[in-house]
């Protein structure tokens, strides 16, 4: 195939855009409850997304035995919606039909496999379209051979593309004399395997290549400017941060590639009240019946005062990821945490049914305050969150991912 040798893109190219990210086929939960089921298919209606609008609309009829739900969704699914949907499904087939001609190297082979989830997508619409016992609609036939044709295509371009990104793997492996370099042979390993799972032995490249690339790591003790009781607490919270994926963590720093960092520059908590609010209710209510049996209808009254305490946590943490053997800082990042906290209560005079919609009974007593240590643990546990997506998001092997 011609538009398969544009192979200048192999080193240039997104490493996002592979097999893994193409877009996928329609699916739908069939396991809805029929309420879920509804509130879908009315969604993807207003947006006029006509693929899941009428997948949903269909599955939702075969399931329900509401009678409600049967009489909502036949008033918008018949055969001219799923005539719009299927003219919107030939519209956009089309168009990937001609960018086919016109792409090449891995758009090339992105566009066929978008063409053949297209077909799946209206291979599932007549699939619920023939199950369908509340409808009668003519179902448009797929065409069998040019699927077919598409698959093998597929199957050649992908087996294609394999072989170059394993060939580039190869070729950086001879050359790689550092966890960097590895880091480079694995990544076009990992992308061959996507084209192709088991080309020749590309699973175990990966694995040797991963071995070699893989980097170990050495958080250093905690360092604060804040010697207080909170600082044992601080120590404990982030130094129990965990780094999964593909590091290797070293009780001490002798043999680590990369030291990491931690530092505590900042941290706050308290709790505070707020000025009370006083607010004036009244309200008609019934009051009994008179001699005649009428309603007798009363105007009370009440008066509320509202109060409020608030409290907050917030921690300013600074991680570096250092080179163990040149002491280059190569990564830095401030992350910060914080928490949250409120309690209301009210006191109240005059008639109670004034209030009874407004204010419920269980909000007449305070919540204890949590302490300075709750506010500080709190925020850091969310620091924690921000300290580990950067150091696992900037700093591992993680195909589609810029690395360490």
């Amino acid at each position: 195939m011609e538009n398969l040798t544009n192979l200048e893109e192999l080193d240039s190219l997104p490493l996002k855009n592979n097999p893994l990210r193409w877009g996928v086929t329609l699916k739908i939960n069939e396991d809805l409850k029929d309420s879920k089921s509804l509130k879908l298919f009315n969604k993807y209606y207003r947006n006029e997304e006509y693929y899941r609008a009428l997948a949903y609309g269909l599955t939702t009829l075969s399931n329900t035995t509401s009678k409600r739900i049967q009489k909502k969704i036949a008033k918008k699914v018949d055969q001219t919606y799923y005539e719009t949907t299927i003219n919107k499904w030939n519209s956009s087939k089309k168009e990937l039909e001609d960018k086919l001609s016109e792409e090449k190297g891995v758009n090339f082979v992105k566009n066929i496999q978008l063409l053949i989830n297209h077909f799946y997508t209206l291979k599932v619409l007549n699939t619920y379209a023939s199950g369908s016992k509340d409808i009668a609609l003519t179902i448009k036939p797929i065409n069998t051979s040019r699927l077919k044709s598409l698959e093998d295509s597929l199957k050649v371009a992908k087996h294609y593309f394999a072989e170059k990104y394993y060939s580039k793997a190869l070729e950086l492996e001879s050359v790689a004399d550092s966890k960097s370099k590895w880091k480079n042979v694995y990544t076009k390993y990992i992308i061959s395997s996507l084209y192709e799972k088991d080309f020749q032995d590309v699973q175990d490249k990966m694995d040797l290549s991963r071995d070699k690339a893989t980097v170990s790591f050495f958080i250093s003790p905690l360092k604060s400017a804040y010697p207080n009781q909170l600082k044992s607490l601080t120590e404990e919270e982030l130094n129990s941060t965990v780094i999964k994926y593909r590091l290797v963590s070293l009780l001490d720093n002798s043999s680590a590639d990369f030291l990491v960092k931690l530092m505590l520059v900042d941290q706050k908590a308290g709790v505070g009240p707020k000025d009370p609010v006083i607010e004036k209710y009244k309200k008609t209510v019934k009051d009994g019946k008179d001699s005649s049996g009428s309603v007798i209808k009363k105007e009370v009254t009440a008066e509320v005062t509202r109060y409020e305490r608030y409290g907050s946590g917030f921690v300013d943490i600074v991680v570096e990821v250092v080179n163990n053997k040149t002491g280059e800082i190569i990564l830095s990042k401030k992350c910060i945490g914080s928490s949250q906290w409120n309690t209301l209560w009210y006191s109240y005079t005059g008639d109670r049914r004034a209030i009874k919609s407004v204010y419920r009974m269980d909000q007449k007593k305070a919540k204890p305050d949590p302490s300075n240590r709750d506010f500080i643990s709190w925020a850091i546990n969310d620091a924690k969150e921000s300290v580990s997506k950067f150091l696992t998001r900037s700093f591992i092997i993680e195909k589609g991912k810029k690395l360490y």
